[in-house]
This record gives structure tokens, C-alpha cells and sequence, in this order.
């Protein structure tokens, strides 16, 4: 073997080697900026959050099992959102959070629930449109929720059969078939995906039930067991829980002014930060479906009617 032979074999290898050490270097290097960006943005939500504690009035006890109707619109919407799109994320939200709202009527019994269907009708409810610097239709994600669940209430349908079965599935369908009237629009999804879906919802409400402290993160463990399945980054599900649970100690408990000023302040944190898109996507949803979910949740649980047409659009 001669000498240049050896001498070329090594410098290919050490180049080769070097190639493939300078691509490591770059993963690295953006995992670890990808990694400071969430933890400053963390930080600042944390800020965020200390600025309004003073304005924080309302407990879990004040509404029970109800309360976390909107906890469950908001995170599963956001992380259907990313999933599937902003639209879907609208869809499969609002069918969570009526799924979970049967639930609890399902195995309570007691009346302790007052059940949303039986407010007269709902023709409207409160919604805002928060506005970012580039609006796109994330931004009316919480609009088109509220609309639904509306929708949902004027139906007085009930999704539990004579076999006391909770079925996830039909109102996924109606839920789709309301958007697309109100939209005029023809989103679809398919047998599979509301089969799927119908799952990960069945699978999430019972683990916020009995509701405590822990049932967010007790609940999103489906999701995290079903990532793949969704296509998520465990990240971005991480970054969603996270949210999730820093949302539900502020914001669910304060009065509408001081909650819907801090969901405006939250959006344009999102918006300014240095975050991956599909997170920035993610959390916009979140926040977008949990302010509005709350100003209809609030409505229902204080059994106060609003005759249209009522819009809180700022």
C-alpha cells in the first residue's frame, strides 16, 4: 500500500470525521439556543404572572369540576392546533371541553354541575379577537371557539347514550359541521382522525377528574404516550404544559378586565419572543382559546344569559 494511499485515506477520514463533527457542533449549538429562548420566555411569563398576582380572585372551589372546562379547551385545542391546523385546533377544543362538560354531568349525578344546556340559549357569548403584529386566523381561533360552543349549547343535543357511553366522536362531527356553517367553509377530518382524537379526549378528561393540583400534568401524560401518533416534538408538548399550567394559576382566576388585559400582554410575549414558529403557533392558540373559553365558561357557571349581539373585539 503505498505512502499516498495511506496519507489520502486519512485525510478523507479526518475530514469525513470533521464534516460530521462540525454538523454535531451546530445541533448543539441551536439545541442550546432553542433551550435559552424558551427559558427566557418562561421567565418573562413567570414576570408576566407576578405583575397580575394582585389581581388573582377567583379559586377552583368557586366553580368545581366546571372550571377546568376551559383548562381542557385551551390545552387540548393548542396541542390539536399544532397537530393537525389553527382551524382544527378550534374544532377539536371545543369538542373537548363539551365532552368534558357531559362528563362531569355523566358521573356526578348529583346536580352539583349545573349542566350548560339547561341555561335557555346561549345566542352569543363574550369573545375577543387579540391582535399581534401579522394577524393570521390563530388570532380568531378563540372567536370561532366561542361561537361553537354556543352553537353546541342552542342544540340542547345530549352525547351520552342509554348505555351511559360518552360519545366523543359525535361531537367532534357536529362540532366540525358548526364551524363549517359558520365559517362557510369545508374543513373535514377524517374517520381516523375523529376516531383518534375521540380517544386522546376520552383518555384526557378522565384524568382531570377528580381535579386537584396535578390533573394537568396527570392528564398530559396521554398526550405525551401518543406523540408520535400526533407528530409533535416532545417539546413543543412540554412547552404546552407548561403554559398550561402557569395560564390555569392566573388567569382562570381573575375578573374579565384584568384577565382578557393579561392575555393581551401574554400574546405579545409570544409574539416578540425568539421561539421556534410552531411554538410561537402553539402557545398563541393557547392562549387565544383560554381567555375566550373562560369568558364563556364564566357565563355559563354564573348563569347569566347574553341576547345578541354582545362581542368584545379589541
Amino acid at each position: 500500500m503505498s505512502y499516498f494511499f495511506v496519507l489520502f485515506s486519512f485525510c478523507t477520514i479526518s475530514c469525513n470525521t470533521n464534516e460530521i463533527l462540525d454538523k454535531e457542533n451546530v445541533k448543539s449549538i441551536e439545541a442550546f439556543q432553542e433551550d435559552n429562548h424558551i427559558s427566557t420566555f418562561f421567565l418573562a411569563v413567570d414576570s408576566l404572572n407576578n405583575s397580575y398576582a394582585q389581581y388573582k380572585t377567583r379559586g377552583l372551589g368557586k366553580w368545581g369540576g366546571k372550571f377546568l372546562s376551559a383548562v381542557i379547551d385551551y390545552t387540548v385545542g393548542a396541542v390539536a392546533g399544532v397537530a393537525t391546523t389553527p382551524a382544527g385546533g378550534a374544532v377539536i377544543g371545543t369538542a373537548a371541553s363539551w365532552a368534558y362538560d357531559e362528563y362531569l354531568d355523566k358521573i356526578t349525578k348529583e346536580g352539583k354541575y349545573q349542566d350548560s344546556k339547561q341555561n335557555n340559549f346561549l345566542f352569543d357569548a363574550p369573545n375577543i379577537v387579540l391582535k399581534p403584529v401579522n394577524p393570521s386566523f390563530i388570532d380568531s381561533v378563540g372567536f370561532y371557539h366561542n361561537k361553537l360552543l354556543c352553537k353546541l349549547s342552542n342544540s340542547s343535543k345530549s352525547y351520552i347514550n342509554e348505555q351511559n357511553e360518552l360519545l366523543t366522536k359525535d361531537i367532534i362531527s357536529d362540532v366540525v359541521n358548526h364551524f363549517n356553517s359558520i365559517q362557510n367553509n369545508k374543513f373535514t377530518l377524517s374517520q381516523n382522525e375523529m376516531s383518534r382524537y375521540s380517544f386522546l379526549i376520552n383518555e384526557f378528561i378522565k384524568e382531570m377528574y377528580p381535579f386537584d393540583e396535578e390533573c394537568i400534568n396527570r392528564a398530559f401524560t396521554v398526550f405525551e404516550k401518543n406523540g408520535n401518533t400526533l407528530g409533535l416534538p416532545s417539546k413543543t408538548l412540554e412547552n404546552i404544559k407548561t403554559l398550561s399550567n402557569k395560564l390555569a394559576n392566573n388567569i382562570l382566576y381573575m375578573d374579565e378586565m384584568q384577565a382578557t388585559k393579561y392575555a393581551e400582554d401574554l400574546y405579545k410575549l409570544i409574539d416578540v419572543s425568539q421561539l421556534e414558529v410552531i411554538d410561537k403557533e402553539s402557545l398563541k392558540m393557547l392562549d387565544n382559546i383560554s381567555i375566550n373559553s373562560k369568558l364563556y365558561w364564566d357565563l355559563v357557571n354564573n348563569g347569566n344569559i347574553i341576547n345578541p349581539p354582545l362581542e368584545l373585539n379589541r
